[in-house]
């Protein structure tokens, strides 16, 4: 269950893309709205997590596009368990 959100705001996601500079010409540009958790602390990044809706559905093309399967919440992850994080910003 999520807590309620911060206000909707407009962004426009760029999608199979890993530098901003080359996605002009190349990548789809899909408009949507994000909200950011209500609890994100800007001076330590404590959840620093936000939400995106896109307007329309993107393309998934099994290459540059893949869908990610989310674990469940309180999921015991065995170590040494291969994992992939994605986003951006600071990790630590």
């Amino acid at each position: 269950m999520f807590l309620p959100l911060q206000i909707v705001k407009q962004v426009v996601v760029k999608t199979g893309i890993a530098d901003i500079r080359a996605s002009i010409k190349i990548a789809p540009s899909i408009p949507g709205t994000y909200q950011i958790h209500p609890k994100y602390n800007n001076s330590n990044n404590d959840y620093g997590i936000a939400i995106i809706k896109l307007k329309s559905k993107m393309k998934l093309d099994a290459k540059i596009r893949k869908a990610v399967k989310l674990i469940e919440s309180g999921a015991d992850i065995p170590a040494g368990t291969n994992i992939t994080v994605s986003g951006w910003g600071r990790t630590a």
